[in-house]
């Protein structure tokens, strides 16, 4: 049967020790000194005006968090920066021509009698629609369309090019164009703006209007101040206008006639006070009807861009932002924002540690086709730094990157489930494999995040704001409990959970966990319960907040769907201790707050528990904490915490999987003290006292016979490690150390490892070994030999080999030997670039997931491979295997080619000329690959191979491109 079991733990190795009565049923802070919680309070997802949607400075963005008791912003400007793309525009190109996008928004405002604010169909100036804006009204009114976002200042001169149709424009009315500087007044509410001399202001505004008419008057008094440029014009045509917002400058030319040019206010000519600094951009651009006093203003605009003049390479506008930040202008000591990037185009995560400071160190060739070539190429804008061997690259699929963040040491974050994923994705894929999953923005996501913990699958859940205007008090925010404010400290909690989420007005404190201390549990780790516990207890305190109408919502889960309790709010703090049903292999428990329309206001943590089979019933253990030697390491890459576990002959045995040289702090709780602790094989002498515990900064054990608790600390001298505490009395010794290790390459990818058997001479024999590679665990087996796979050609490698006995008991590692892998005589390569090319189009295709090949327009395909690490001196086979996607009788060639080409500039026009000689491939299948005989093509081992895919019939053939989910392949086999 199933026990209740009271989960009693301890904080080791910070000045903390938390304690317990002994009975089974309730929980209590032992006389131990205790560590107060440092809490932080942060904002891990908002964005900056260099981000391509986003309007507010950086200057802004401090002011406003700083005002709302922020502590830190992680600062997750779009990939690709200000050229970041939406709703058809980005930060450096605003468009209207035939049919207004998603960017723009309709208003109208004032007493109105008829308005018009939408796309027509007549007149025109070109292509087949313009924006018609019309007012009329005895009094005064407006209707326009607005965008929130327009160009930056450090990207050339900002041009505004235009035509319009005035129609009808009464006196005291008029048609204006405007863009703004902190927001405009008559649209949204101004946020506000830094200027060139460094003083950011909320709430200021400026704006530059251009009008036909008297649609809008000067204001320079107080902080909302509007110059107003008036523009000549002739009724019942069309007006061109081009303006230089930079200079003031304006060109005019009525339809048929010739260009004047007159000059105006410009961002030049501003007074001083309101010029803005470089960083800052302009924002909502309008198109307006208005009338002042009575009249009618009636008018169609076309053909409307608002642009930069010089856009900048992505990874120059990330440099630029990254040293302003670094430059300490906007941090103090109780607050920092961190340079961080919400990845992709799609699929949109976090990378927190994106602090680059040269261009080199991001490698992005995105082709953005929704908008003109010199605004969407970002192979061409950073032609002069874009590195392929950049540790950071633009992906299409921000998710795509999540593992290369992780390898970093850092934890990523998948972003707002189902905003730019499905949320059936993020479901079945565990938020991508990320370490964090948004739960709450201005949505609710936590549905799907209990539809990944029940998965027994353990992901931190976090608030975002993912504003683009600067923060407010009530934003969703996370609150961290960690000892300073640095990037290793804050990731380090966040990666740990050791956080609670609330309202960034939320007045109380949040703190849950299993000993009813003052610190949250970091719920990164896993509790190991015995297999006969039915029940646990959990604590949950909430310090104040509350308000009438709220409750606590508990949610437990074992896997079949989570089974929900409302306790009614009756005051406004909470303090409970909960016992939790264990009906499965594992459990999770976390906690809510909910107002009284059911939204969620503020949320916990889960905390896991699972089963450990024979675990005695007095028993439990879990990480507490695993502090790497430098750096975060702080990801599930690096931090896996325990790996596996076992009970055997009154023996646990833990093995840890975290980087070299970390400490990895464990507690359990056991009415006995352990006869002896082995640590890698080697005993560990008890501490004389728990406070000489806490001293220890190698291996170290203590066991509080008071608390009945179990402290542990394993110096992990390579990336895994094993503890094994042993109970009861027992005079057993672990094997003697393996000798003769010896090991042989037998391949290009594996290596054969062989040793003499070792020795036990009391009753619990040798078991079997452990094999180490660099010092992490690659094989358990029973003889003594081991062929290790899977490995790289010409790389040294070092194994090293230790005994265990049948208690579990481990020996300490051999000798260390070395050996290397030889060269593969086959391999199987994906392409490095891959673009398709159609005749008459000048639009470059190497981002796109597909391949194609036709013969009606001529469409062909570029794919590179890069041969590398194979023996042998001749090519045996090599076969080109594609993925189509339709079924096709004719198949295509296959022709070699130049290299004189690039993924993210070949065009038809300037696409190589391929080989006369040629090979046919068999006929295709849908979704299936097909294998072509490439051999008489491909002759050499290594270097650059190009071939051309070229269409063979009028129907279009599809195929997968590397971007795709199923990449080409080039097999190659050496003789």
């Amino acid at each position: 049967m199933r026990r209740f079991v009271s989960v009693v733990l301890s904080f080791a190795l910070i000045s903390a020790s938390f304690g317990v009565a002994t009975g089974l049923t309730t929980l209590e802070a032992s006389a131990a000194s205790i560590a107060t919680p440092t809490w932080w309070k942060v904002d891990t997802h908002e964005h900056s005006s260099f981000s391509g949607d986003a309007p507010a400075d950086l200057g802004v963005t401090t002011a406003k968090a700083r005002a709302a008791g922020y502590n830190a912003v992680f600062l997750t400007d779009h990939d690709r920066a200000e050229s970041f793309q939406i709703q058809g525009a980005n930060g450096n190109y605003t468009s209207f021509t035939d049919a207004l996008s998603g960017r723009w928004t309709a208003k109208s405002a004032g007493t109105l009698s008829s308005f018009a604010n939408s796309a027509a169909s007549s007149p025109v100036h070109s292509g087949t629609g313009s924006l018609h804006v019309g007012a009329a009204s005895t009094s005064s009114g407006q209707s326009f369309v607005y965008a929130n976002r327009a160009p930056a200042l450090r990207a050339g001169a900002v041009t505004l090019d235009f035509w319009v149709y005035p129609q009808q424009i009464s006196g005291n009315a008029g048609v204006d164009v405007s863009v703004s500087l902190g927001g405009d007044s008559t649209a949204v509410t101004p946020f506000g703006y830094t200027n060139s001399s460094g003083t950011t202001t909320l709430g200021k505004s400026t704006v530059l209007a251009w009008q036909l008419g008297t649609a809008r008057a000067s204001s320079q008094s107080g902080s909302s101040r509007v110059y107003s440029n008036s523009l000549n014009y002739s009724p019942g045509i069309w007006n061109h206008y081009v303006i230089n917002v930079t200079s003031g400058s304006i060109t005019w030319t009525a339809e048929g006639g010739t260009a004047s040019t007159s000059s105006g206010t410009g961002l030049e000519n501003l007074d001083l006070a309101d010029r803005p600094a470089s960083h800052v951009v302009l924002s909502y651009p309008k198109i307006e009807a208005a009338v002042t006093a009575g009249g009618t203003a009636d008018a169609y605009i076309d053909d409307y861009v608002l642009k930069d003049e010089a856009p900048n390479c992505p990874a120059g506008d990330f440099v630029y932002r990254n040293n302003l930040l670094n430059g300490g202008q906007f941090d103090s000591p109780t607050f920092k924002i961190f340079p961080s990037r919400e990845m992709g185009q799609g699929n949109h995560s976090n990378q927190f540690n994106f602090g680059i400071t040269d261009p080199a160190n991001y490698y992005d060739n995105y082709n953005d086709t929704s908008v003109p070539q010199a605004y969407g190429d970002d192979g061409a804008l950073c032609a002069a730094t874009n590195s392929v061997s950049a540790p950071w690259k633009f992906s299409r699929l921000g998710s795509d990157n999540i593992s290369d963040v992780q390898a970093s040491g850092y934890p990523a974050q998948n972003n707002h489930p189902g905003v730019t994923d499905s949320l059936a994705s993020v479901v079945s894929t565990k938020a991508h494999g990320a370490d964090a999953v948004e739960v709450r923005t201005g949505a609710d996501y936590s549905k799907t995040w209990d539809d990944i913990l029940q998965q027994d699958h353990i992901i931190m859940g976090t608030y975002g704001s993912d504003t683009h205007s600067g923060v407010a008090g009530s934003n969703p925010s996370n609150y961290i409990d960690a000892p300073s404010l640095t990037l290793d400290d804050l990731m380090h909690s966040y990666f740990e959970g050791r956080m609670y989420q609330a309202p960034g007005n939320f007045t109380g404190r949040i703190v849950f966990n299993v000993d009813g201390g003052a610190r949250p549990y970091a719920a990164r780790y896993p509790v190991l319960m015995p297999a006969t516990a039915i029940s646990t207890d959990v604590h949950l305190s909430i310090s104040a907040g509350l308000a009438a109408g709220q409750r606590i919502r508990w949610i437990t889960n074992s896997g079949s769907g989570p089974v929900t309790t409302d306790v009614a709010v009756t005051g406004t703090s909470y303090d409970e201790v909960r016992s939790i049903p264990l009906t499965g292999s594992f459990t999770y428990v976390r906690a809510e707050i909910r107002d009284a329309a059911d939204q969620l206001v503020a949320n916990t943590q889960p905390i896991f528990f699972r089963s450990l089979t024979g675990l005695p019933d007095d028993k439990s253990v879990h990480v507490d904490s695993v502090t790497p030697s430098s750096g975060c390491g702080c990801s599930i890459a690096k931090t896996k915490g325990i790996t596996t576990s076992s009970w055997a002959a009154n023996r646990l045995t833990l093995n840890l999987t975290n980087p070299a040289g970390s400490a990895v702090n464990l507690s359990a709780t056991s009415a006995d003290a352990p006869s002896q602790v082995l640590m890698d094989g080697s005993s560990v002498s008890q501490a004389l006292s728990l406070a000489d515990f806490q001293t220890q900064t190698g291996d170290a054990w203590y066991y509080d016979a008071a608390a009945q608790q179990l402290h542990l600390q394993d110096r992990q001298g390579g990336s895994t490690s094993s503890v094994v505490a042993s109970f009861g009395t027992s005079n057993d010794d672990p094997p003697s150390v393996p000798s003769g290790v010896g090991a042989s390459a037998s391949g290009s990818s594996s290596v054969d490892v062989s040793w003499s058997a070792s020795t036990d001479g009391d009753a619990t024999p040798v078991a079997g070994y452990h094999v180490f590679r660099d010092g992490s665990q690659v094989g358990d087996v029973s003889g003594t030999s081991f062929t290790d796979t899977g490995l790289s050609p010409n790389t040294t490698y070092g194994y090293t080999v230790s005994a265990y006995d049948t208690a579990g008991l481990e020996s300490a590692k051999s000798d260390s030997v070395s050996v290397k892998t030889s060269g593969a005589t086959s391999g199987t390569f994906n392409p490095v670039a891959d673009a398709y090319v159609v005749s008459g189009d000048s639009v470059n295709h190497g981002t796109q997931t597909v391949l194609k090949a036709d013969t009606t327009p001529v469409t062909s395909s570029y794919l590179r491979f890069s041969l590398s690490g194979l023996s042998g001196s001749s090519v045996k086979s090599a076969v080109l295997k594609v993925y189509t996607t339709n079924a096709l009788s004719a198949g295509f060639s296959v022709r070699t080619t130049s290299g004189s080409w690039t993924e993210s500039g070949i065009v038809f026009a300037n696409a190589p000329a391929y080989s006369s000689t040629s090979v046919r491939s068999p006929a295709t299948s849908a979704n299936a690959y097909v294998s072509v005989d490439v051999s008489s093509l491909v002759t050499k081992t290594s270097g650059d191979v190009n071939l051309t895919l070229v269409g063979l019939s009028s129907t279009n053939l599809s195929m997968n491109s590397r971007e795709g989910t199923n990449k080409p392949q080039l097999v190659i086999t050496t003789g």
